[in-house]
């Protein structure tokens, strides 16, 4: 709403590209749940490091999407197309910015699991969370942030699978406590 008059955002959009995906999963929105049809959840389901690679870098002539559910491969192949060097995926549930690793195979759910970039993912997140007062203030994660696996491990996310096989500082800014907000608290 502000292209044109804030010459920043003018300059941000004239000057980089921006994608943006709506829904990674019409079926889990149109059923109110985190599976997609096939019982499949999708934030769980990425290769996973340790299990199905090793390197820091996929090195393969696949994408390893082998047994991926659709809309997983769907974005996998449509993320090797692309260089993205930044990203965020947005959940509800909680009211926090959540960085990478959100698993690392010897780690212990919830001890932190710590990437080589952890200062900048810091910066990253905390320069979300500070312009989210509720976020910011939380009780529960200082400044409104937290490692993933310090929070709760899992495997098989998005943000850890793009950051390690893709290279791109990806985060996960969890939105709001409600899963299902009412559209009328949106703004």
């Amino acid at each position: 709403t502000q292209y044109g008059t804030d010459s920043r955002i003018t300059d941000l959009v004239d000057k980089e590209i921006i994608w943006i995906v709506p829904l990674l999963n019409p079926d889990g929105q149109a059923a109110q749940t985190r599976y997609n049809a096939n019982r499949i959840d999708l934030n769980r389901s990425f290769p996973a490091y340790g299990t199905a690679y090793t390197d820091n870098w996929f090195n393969s002539d696949t994408l390893g999407e082998s047994g991926c559910a659709v809309e997983i491969q769907n974005i996998m192949r449509w993320s090797s197309e692309n260089t993205f060097v930044l990203a965020a995926n947005f959940h509800g549930g909680s009211t926090v910015v959540n960085y990478p690793y959100d698993h690392i195979p010897g780690i212990a759910s919830g001890d932190p699991a710590i990437c080589p970039d952890d200062n900048l993912f810091k910066n990253l997140s905390l320069r979300y969370s500070l312009y989210n007062t509720p976020m910011y203030e939380s009780t529960e994660f200082t400044q409104g942030i937290t490692n993933g696996s310090e929070w709760y491990s899992i495997q098989g996310s998005m943000q850890d699978w793009s950051y390690r096989f893709m290279g791109c500082d990806e985060v996960t800014i969890e939105l709001a406590d409600t899963k299902w907000p009412n559209a009328s608290t949106l703004p």
